[in-house]
């Protein structure tokens, strides 16, 4: 028995992984099945017609076999790994792909087991291998390529000290595949040599499954996607956070790969402002902005924003999200720089309804947020006077009146 196990990972799941479970249900039920057939002769009977013996050529027990355990502590812990590996890899890719690398795990497993036996005249080739173990092994070779990132939190005890510990999947995998090469060999040795240190487990299914896994995953590309999922990550984070000889040219592939993601660009800005190219900054923050607002992502519109008006404090965006980009800020708290680019939005589209709902919007914030009457007074004034004919030209007056009333004039 293993001193840890592998119990869950650090990704939020977002759906139910349906084949997941099923697969874990049928596993139990098989195993369950099987253990009312009373002697554990009749167990054995039953392996050696669904487990996958080479020797047998019984094309069927290749899918058969890995829904066969040999004890509890055999099926608990495949079920786990099924569990924490086979909800990963089926959320991100799909019920089908999942599927297919699953099945397509499991055959290429037995298929390394029995080719390495055959070529060194192996006893095993008469006795049936059982279990899942090589088609989540395979899970585990595509979380290699695909999931490399993403933080398994795994339960150990030793002796009398018992915790939790978080590690990166690839180096928990590249640990996993190197003792299960090393052991498969000194298996391998030993049997050749008529030494009793032969371990009875397939080791060499396991690494056939995981080969797949690791072939799979390259062949649908599933790195590249990784990479870039992962560069976006640090772009949320910190726009400046990706640096480095190649990060113009990843920015670059990301916008192609994604246009209406916000944050390329965004990042691409604050890169272009550390190079001092102001005028390619700030076209990639108009571009920033119009797709986080596109995104309703006020934050990141906000904040875009705020370093813009940095560089270009007249700056103007096009009527829509100069609009926008003030109900963000005000949204963000941001008040002051709201009024501001409500006032923006005014002198640069007059004849605007918009311009009416932003010098509103500009009296209300002065009165409301930032403890200023007088310049919610002013902009009122501003309003009626410049829409005498607009709808909101008697509502501005009344407010004005009762404003001067309250500043005693």
């Amino acid at each position: 028995m293993l001193p840890f196990m592998v119990y869950a990972t650090d990704r939020e799941r977002k759906r139910v992984p349906y084949a997941t479970y099923t697969l874990i249900g049928l596993n139990v039920l098989t195993y369950l099945g099987l253990n009312t057939l009373g002697s554990p002769q009749s167990f054995y009977a039953a392996q050696m017609q669904f487990g996958f013996v080479p020797t047998a050529g019984r094309w069927y027990s290749v899918i058969t076999s890995m829904f066969m355990h040999g004890n509890i502590w055999h099926l608990c812990s495949n079920m786990i790994f099924l569990w924490v590996f086979g909800a990963l890899v089926e959320e991100g890719l799909g019920i089908a792909v999942f599927l297919t690398l699953f099945l397509g795990s499991q055959l290429a497993s037995n298929l390394l087991h029995a080719t390495v036996g055959i070529a060194f005249g192996s006893a095993a080739m008469s006795k049936p291998v059982i279990g899942a173990s090589g088609a989540v092994a395979g899970l585990l070779g595509v979380t290699a390529v695909r999931f490399y990132r993403t933080r398994l939190r795994i339960a150990y005890w030793v002796v009398v000290k018992a915790g939790v510990i978080e590690v990166a999947a690839w180096v928990f995998i590249a640990l996993w595949a190197g003792y299960q090469t090393f052991t498969a060999m000194v298996s391998l040795v030993a049997e050749r040599s008529g030494l009793s240190g032969a371990d009875p487990v397939a080791h060499w299914a396991h690494l056939g499954g995981l080969v797949f896994g690791v072939v799979g995953a390259a062949v649908l590309r599933l790195h590249p996607e990784a990479q870039r999922e992962y560069l976006l990550v640090e772009l949320r984070r910190d726009p400046l956070s990706v640096s480095g000889y190649d990060v113009m040219r990843d920015l670059q592939r990301l916008m192609a790969e994604d246009p209406g993601a916000a944050e390329p660009h965004h990042a691409l800005a604050k890169q272009y402002v550390f190079d001092r190219k102001h005028e390619q900054a700030g076209h990639s923050y108009l571009r920033a902005i119009d797709r986080y607002l596109k995104a309703a992502n006020r934050k990141g519109a906000a904040e875009a924003y705020e370093e813009l008006v940095a560089l270009y404090p007249e700056c103007v965006l096009n009527l829509r999200n100069q609009f926008a980009i003030g109900v963000a800020l005000e949204q963000e708290g941001r008040y002051a720089l709201a009024v501001q680019v409500y006032v923006q939005l005014t002198s640069s589209y007059p004849d605007a309804e918009e311009a009416q709902v932003a010098l509103m919007r500009a009296a209300a914030l002065c009165a409301e947020r930032l403890a200023d009457p007088r310049g919610a007074l002013g902009y009122l004034e501003r309003l009626a006077a410049d829409y005498p004919e607009g709808r909101w030209a008697q509502f501005a007056s009344g407010q004005s009146a009762k404003l001067r009333g309250l500043l005693g004039e």
